[in-house]
């Protein structure tokens, strides 16, 4: 399939696309068909090719979702995003206790700096308080290191993985096409900004 399409650029490709949209659109709203009926039926005939044959890269790419089923994905990410995580409000917490026992730390030894060189050398209650808020800080530290790592680990590093045991073609095809023409993909950027 990809040869017919060889000899064509990719602007006179986008024209032939677009009025093939174009006439496709036409068609089912003369005929009256609902587009999400259209889009479902679609979809199924992908899954069954794509299912009998190998070859069929390209269907991997194709997105055949209906407009409610974009609004409902929409709406149960941004609900996901707003929804208070208590894992991050743990992370929160550990980081707000790690500075506020990093400023009393800094108070101390500051003093010893400044005042006395041996003000923590000589006080036994200054010793111990430096040794605790550094186990604060430290602990506080590390814990939020940890649960920001669960999470990456959790929500980018698992879901790459599977899709890449479950189809490794369709995920290399993904990879190339994030890499290919990364100028183009940079101005695009570029220009959305």
């Amino acid at each position: 399939m990809e040869l017919a399409f060889e000899d064509l650029s990719e602007d006179e490709l986008q024209l032939a696309l677009a009025d093939a949209t174009v006439f496709l659109e036409r068609v089912r709203t003369l005929a009256e068909l609902d587009r999400s009926a259209v889009l479902v039926q679609a979809r199924n005939r992908v899954e069954g090719r794509a299912e009998r044959e190998d070859s069929l890269r390209s269907l991997e790419t194709v997105d055949l979702r209906t407009q409610s089923e974009i609004r409902l994905e929409a709406q149960s990410s941004v609900r996901d995003q707003l929804e208070s995580n208590p894992w991050d409000e743990r992370a929160d917490g550990l980081l707000k206790l790690a500075g506020s026992a990093s400023l009393p730390l800094f108070g101390i030894l500051l003093g010893d700096a400044v005042l006395s060189p041996n003000l923590i050398a000589t006080s036994t209650i200054l010793a111990v308080l430096v040794y605790l808020l550094g186990a604060v800080v430290g602990v506080g530290l590390i814990s939020v290191f940890l649960i920001k790592a669960a999470q990456a680990l959790k929500h980018d590093v698992v879901p790459v993985a599977r899709r890449l045991s479950r189809n490794p073609t369709g995920a290399f095809y993904v990879v190339f096409e994030l890499l290919h023409r990364p100028f183009e993909r940079m101005r695009r950027a570029w220009d959305e900004l």
